[in-house]
């Protein structure tokens, strides 16, 4: 069986708190920052092709726990053609999450998405890289020391 590697980066999702519990607990020093973290793992699985219909340029993905997934390739999916029934996909993907409490009187950053992408050449093996970035911004009304959580409220009003 041909192996088929495609590289998926996706999932990068930023998420900006605003000033809370944890501002004025952890910044009680003078001129300290308020507290923020990140964290990413990387996410690699495999998939086997179980249909694939050059004509339409659907393809049907099945997962080693059984899942399917059913998609349209798009026209930016350039070596379509190699990929056959059989074929084993490779992907990975990062997920990444970054929080930053604001300081007193600091204004709220830009909610927003931005997206970037790479392919293969044509005629290469089939792969791709694809990265996004979201900008959320909440406030924090609540915090759980023991259970180590917060409850947060959109710039909506939304929880």
């Amino acid at each position: 069986m041909r192996k088929t590697g495609i590289a998926l980066l996706a999932g990068l999702f930023v998420l900006s708190i605003a000033a809370g519990g944890w501002a004025a607990e952890k910044s009680s020093a003078k001129g300290a920052p308020p507290p923020s973290w990140k964290t990413s793992s990387l996410v690699e699985k495999t998939a086997t092709v179980t249909a694939v219909d050059q004509a339409t340029r659907m393809v049907t993905l099945k997962g080693p726990e059984g899942n399917s997934v059913t998609f349209k390739a798009s026209d930016e999916v350039r070596n379509l053609p190699q990929v056959k029934v059989g074929d084993t996909v490779k992907f990975a993907y990062y997920e990444s999450l970054a929080v930053r409490v604001l300081g007193k009187g600091e204004a709220f950053p830009t909610a927003g998405e931005s997206a970037a992408a790479a392919r293969a050449k044509a005629g290469e093996k089939p792969a791709g890289v694809v990265g996004t970035e979201t900008t959320v911004n909440a406030t924090i009304t609540a915090i759980d020391k023991k259970a180590k959580t917060a409850t947060l409220k959109g710039e909506d009003g939304s929880p």
